[in-house]
């Protein structure tokens, strides 16, 4: 889709779309950049008018972008984890979402490698050659292994998002977390249900309830930096 003019209707249209479509719909060229710029442009003209109408609008377009974003993010989690259980490859992305993809991947790509297909391939291995009671110990040792390979992995892919959408407001931030253990249901503190959630599920929860999970030692975070 060639690069638009942006405007609130416009910003309303794509919303509409995004959460009428289960997948990822075209986006207008330069569509972070140019809406960073719309937003900082239409706070500096309202600036000196400091009514409440003007500032209630503001926050509307605001709340649109998060939303777009947020159902965004959803999307292309949910379609990494298909492409690296499928091979299909995604459509409709932007380049700065295009890097959060490649980032995701290659770390559902490496967590898969070093734990299920090593226990898969291990296993069948020391069923032929190992008696039964030893074969158990065998794939524990085998599941540590490759948790320390995943916490390598999970260091070392940290996806871009371009500054360009930070300056859209600090609340579209990207902070993911994986499940070290299985964690039931909860209510987060913007008041919505989460969960419940299997080791190894990677999620996006409020700040304050991943600082809790991090304390408990129940999740690893898996931050993707915004500058």
């Amino acid at each position: 889709m060639p690069e638009e003019i942006i405007t609130f209707d416009l910003i309303r249209k794509i919303q509409r779309e995004e959460q009428s479509h289960p997948k990822l719909t075209k986006l207008p060229e330069n569509f972070y950049p140019s809406v960073a710029t719309y937003v900082t442009q239409k706070k500096k003209l309202i600036a000196s008018k400091e009514d409440k109408r003007s500032s209630l609008e503001i926050k509307s377009i605001e709340n649109l972008i998060e939303d777009i974003f947020n159902r965004r993010e959803r999307k292309i989690i949910n379609t990494a984890i298909n492409s690296a259980r499928t091979g299909i490859p995604p459509e409709n992305m932007t380049d700065e979402e295009r890097a959060f993809y490649d980032g995701l991947l290659a770390f559902i790509k490496g967590r898969r490698d070093s734990i299920l297909k090593n226990i898969l391939e291990e296993s069948v291995l020391e069923i032929k050659e190992q008696p039964a009671e030893n074969i158990a110990e065998k794939i524990e040792e085998k599941i540590e292994e490759s948790v320390k390979e995943t916490a390598e992995i999970l260091s070392a892919v940290r996806p871009i998002i371009p500054a360009s959408i930070g300056a859209i407001g600090a609340n579209l931030g990207v902070s993911l977390i994986v499940f070290k253990e299985d964690v039931p249901s909860f209510v987060g503190s913007d008041m919505l249900s989460y969960g419940p959630f299997k080791k190894g599920d990677i999620a996006k929860v409020p700040d304050e309830n991943m600082h809790v999970l991090l304390e408990r030692g129940a999740v690893e975070e898996f931050k993707v930096s915004k500058d």
